[in-house]
């Protein structure tokens, strides 16, 4: 696959079993970790996907593009059952609600939307930036929505009333999330929110308000990131390196190198599991506690 581009986006099923990866093209690949195998590939898209998501039941996947869509598809008959729109511009990326009912998108030029997916039924503009925001992130309680517009610009919003709660600009930490090399997560347990620039991680506590910065020096262009299940683990890419932060106290530790810069980054469900692409559209699966690589291709 490393003649299709950079691999930019990947994810893993609830039960762990499955993961999609997404090249620099407009198809999503499927692949079951059980054999280390290929099972499928989505395609429909007429444009770069640009998010991935899995609903909590493993039964379906939403993608987004630069299509103006966002697609929902049956994983058992790896059928597309839905095609999402509204917009008038590009889709960044989906999330599904914890209970599957709902699926959020993002619009590249500031807006968010909710359908009610057993209806498939569009309910509207949730907010809206007029500077864009290419980045977004659901809590996993679903009360909280946060994005980061392209001015470099935390914005959150408690869903129930649709009012916004924070809107945090740092002068520095936010800026490259526009130019698509960031990552915007929240972790499992609630308790944080986190995002990588070129040289920094950032971590925001919710209890508190106040915001971890994380010097990563010598491995510029940081950028995916993900939290392990328990929440005390962050992974995240570079140009040379896969590397983890202790949430706690901030310690980093060298996971693996890379071939070239990582664009993508996830941990299994049971966090046994570490996978991460590259520019050249590696794709790497290895043993969290061990290093020990399972796939590579």
């Amino acid at each position: 696959f490393a003649g299709v581009g950079g691999l930019v986006s990947l994810g893993y099923s609830p039960d762990g079993l499955t993961l999609v990866t997404r090249w620099a093209n407009n198809d999503l690949v499927l692949w079951d970790l059980g054999s280390a195998r290929r099972i499928g590939t989505l395609r429909g898209h007429q444009g770069m996907i640009s998010g991935i998501a899995f609903s909590p039941d493993g039964k379906l996947l939403a993608s987004a593009s630069r299509d103006q869509t966002a697609r929902i598809w049956d994983l058992a008959t790896q059928r597309e059952v839905a095609t999402l729109g509204g917009f008038g511009e590009k889709i960044s990326d989906v999330e599904f609600s914890a209970d599957g009912q709902n699926l959020v998108g993002i619009g590249g030029f500031g807006t968010i939307k909710v359908w009610h997916v057993p209806a498939v039924v569009q309910r509207g503009i949730f907010a809206r930036r007029s500077t864009g925001m290419p980045e977004l992130a659901v809590s996993p309680d679903e009360q909280t929505v946060a994005a980061v517009d392209n001015q470099g610009t935390l914005l959150t919003w408690d869903r129930g009333s649709q009012t916004q709660t924070r809107s945090i600009q740092s002068s520095n930490s936010l800026k490259s999330v526009g130019d698509h090399l960031s990552d915007l997560e929240f972790s499992p347990d609630g308790q944080w929110l986190s995002w990588v620039d070129a040289e920094r991680l950032s971590l925001l506590s919710l209890k508190s308000d106040v915001i971890t910065q994380v010097p990563v020096t010598g491995n510029r262009q940081l950028n995916s990131i993900d939290f392990s299940p328990d929440s005390r683990e962050i992974a995240f890419g570079g140009r040379t390196q896969i590397m983890t932060c202790d949430v706690k106290t901030g310690a980093l530790q060298t996971f693996a190198p890379t071939e070239d810069e990582a664009f993508t980054i996830a941990y299994s469900p049971d966090g046994q599991l570490l996978a991460f692409g590259d520019r050249q559209g590696n794709l790497t699966v290895c043993e969290r506690a061990t290093g020990r690589v399972l796939l590579n291709e």
